[in-house]
């Protein structure tokens, strides 16, 4: 299998590269993000009775990430907006590995999709519902449509316009 494969070594990029590098972002966000992932990965490891050092990327998918989140609150007695801000944290690294690896561009996708709307897939035409029982934002819905695409930034489809990559 080969290295791209594993998440230990994508964590450790997304953690000392991406939010120290590149994003700048304070001590104590990092510390935050930082902390999700020390209690994600373990809570995944846990229900796929697998090793750490074995968990692949695909192995951290939307239905074990919604059973982290719901764990978070009952369990752990974590407030919405913590579980929003580990959500969130999630969505970093999954926006990150997806920058950086286009094999795991449509696992990028799936999180981003289906954690928000607890859809059980990509092309689901239902609207999902938020918390407040009030639809999506016009923005979730595009996510819909662009599929992959949901994990490239504006300035990322900008550059590939002008690279005008062909296939």
């Amino acid at each position: 299998m080969s290295n791209t494969m594993f998440l230990g070594p994508w964590i450790r990029r997304f953690l000392l590269e991406h939010l120290v590098g590149e994003r700048n972002l304070s001590r104590n966000t990092q510390r935050s993000y930082r902390d999700t992932l020390a209690l994600l990965i373990p809570f995944v490891s846990g229900k796929l009775h697998k090793r750490i050092d074995h968990l692949t990327i695909t192995d951290v998918g939307s239905e074990h990430v919604r059973a982290f989140l719901a764990d978070l609150e009952e369990t752990r007695g974590c407030s919405v907006s913590t579980r929003n801000q580990r959500l969130a944290a999630i969505h970093a690294l999954a926006g990150f590995v997806g920058l950086h690896s286009p094999e795991h561009i449509v696992w990028c996708a799936e999180l981003r999709w289906r954690i928000i709307a607890g859809s059980p897939t990509l092309d689901s035409g239902a609207q999902p519902l938020l918390p407040s029982g009030k639809s999506a934002q016009p923005r979730v819905s595009r996510q819909i449509y662009s599929g992959a695409a949901a994990c490239v930034s504006p300035a990322q489809t900008r550059l590939s316009r002008k690279l005008r990559i062909t296939g």
